[in-house]
């Protein structure tokens, strides 16, 4: 009896535990959904070579796959939703998605009507940049960059009710700091 007692608490300990551990943990990885940090000057790096008309001004880059990527195809609707509410922020997208016509397909069905850049140099060196201040480059990911400054770093995110305040979001990050 007492075999099947101490069976019984190890069990109901270990899925404590558990659950414990799914909480918290997953309850953090939504809580980071912005990776804030000491804002990291960009003007001496591969973001020269990036077609940013006025280092001055505040941008957005996402970075995007195509192909295995399906949480880009479902935060592309909210993308395009900061576009038509921030005109005062100018959105770039990077993708390595090689085929242009695919490339302008998604563009349409999406209604984006940001610059995006079929680019395997522009998309990798942005990858290599992520790579050396040590974040995890795993796409989608969008960069917040004002007065050359890397301001913040959002990755993908898998949940709608975090996904329909993306907006709310992304202008909070630019308000805070103007």
């Amino acid at each position: 009896m007492s075999n099947i007692l101490n069976k019984n608490i190890v069990i109901i300990s270990f899925l404590i535990v558990f659950l414990l551990l799914y909480k918290f943990l997953g309850k953090n990885e939504i809580d980071k959904t912005f990776k804030n940090f000491t804002p990291i000057n960009i003007s001496n790096s591969f973001f020269n070579k990036l077609p940013l008309e006025n280092n001055q001004d505040d941008f957005l880059l996402i970075l995007f796959k195509l192909d295995d990527c399906p949480l880009c195809l479902f935060e592309a609707e909210y993308w395009g939703q900061f576009t038509s509410k921030n005109n005062h922020v100018k959105i770039i997208g990077i993708s390595n998605a090689g085929n242009q016509a695919k490339l302008n397909e998604f563009i349409d069905e999406y209604g984006l009507s940001f610059t995006i850049y079929n680019d395997k140099e522009y998309f990798n060196g942005v990858l290599d940049f992520l790579d050396s201040i040590n974040i995890e480059s795993k796409t989608p990911i969008k960069l917040f960059i004002q007065n050359s400054k890397l301001i913040a770093v959002e990755k993908g995110i898998k949940d709608i009710d975090k996904q329909n305040k993306f907006v709310q979001r992304a202008n909070k990050i630019f308000n805070n700091l103007n």
